[in-house]
């Protein structure tokens, strides 16, 4: 039998993005009968609905073919003649983003989260999967404490990690790559770039480009260092200049390279990986 809304119990509504809303539904009949999910729904009748079809089919099937603790899981997807849907587990942590103290986190707490984004990113590009919108908003906690990647929708699939053949214009602009903003063809460098400023951003609390308009960050993205703090660690700062490379193939995480040659910045030295990827690491930091 197809699912339908009345397979489910709407609890309330989590989350509105620029063309979907999510809500907490409860399952009501077998299998998983009286589990919650995060459901998100599109509009059929929404302006501009052939791009936003586009954007949660491509969701749809990355999320199809990935299967990560680091990554939100597909559990159904449906569509009626209003509206498409899909639904993943709760992540009742809600995004990092309001988890992030004022003025940013210690090195070590944001190494953890990092690390365990890393895992995330490094599983997607395994994928040939380029995410494209990478920030904190997208990055989700369990109750453990624990990350997950979300939102696919402007994810770009079939990608080898040696290859270069994307050219929309797309992202949050805080986080876009310089590559991006040139009008350049660009690969999975983007998404390294974008971990660059995240990473920033956990510790600093700002992300490093910034400005009152759209216009004055892309041209500190194009044109300005991020600022180092003076009680910013040797490691974190050399880490730093290797993902916010201005040049993609002089970029950690370049090519073929990938989540290895990130995994082996100076920053993530004390990471033990094994722990990491187990979930079995201590985690400095429960929602």
């Amino acid at each position: 039998r197809r699912l339908t809304l009345d397979d489910f119990e709407v609890l309330k509504n989590i989350g509105e993005g620029a063309f979907s809303q999510v809500l907490l539904v409860r399952k009501v009949e077998e299998p998983d009968a009286g589990r919650v999910f995060a459901m998100k729904t599109i509009s059929k009748l929404a302006d501009n609905k052939s791009y936003f079809e586009r954007c949660i089919r491509a969701e749809r099937v990355a999320l199809g073919m990935m299967e990560s603790p680091f990554v939100v899981t597909l559990r159904y997807a449906f569509q009626t003649p209003a509206g498409l849907y899909s639904l993943t587990d709760y992540w009742e942590g809600g995004s990092l983003e309001s988890h992030l103290p004022e003025g940013g986190m210690d090195e070590d707490r944001a190494r953890f989260h990092a690390a365990e984004l890393l895992l995330a990113l490094k599983h997607v590009h395994d994928h040939k999967i380029v995410h494209r919108d990478l920030k904190l908003t997208n990055i989700l906690l369990d109750g453990a404490g624990h990350v997950a990647l979300t939102d696919f929708g402007l994810c770009a699939p079939n990608v080898p990690l040696e290859a270069q053949p994307l050219h929309s214009f797309c992202g949050s602009v805080e986080y876009m790559a310089p590559e991006i903003l040139k009008g350049h063809r660009y690969g999975h460098a983007v998404d390294w770039w974008a971990f660059g400023v995240l990473l920033y951003e956990l510790v600093h609390g700002v992300t490093p480009f910034t400005g009152h308009k759209a216009r004055v960050i892309m041209e500190s993205i194009l044109k300005g260092p991020p600022e180092i703090a003076p009680g910013d660690s040797e490691e974190f700062a050399h880490s730093l200049s290797q993902l916010l490379e201005k040049k993609p193939e002089e970029r950690a995480g370049f090519g073929t390279k990938g989540g290895k040659d990130v995994m082996n910045l100076p920053f993530f030295y004390k990471v033990d990986w094994a722990a990491m990827r187990a979930m079995a690491a201590p985690v400095p930091y429960v929602p």
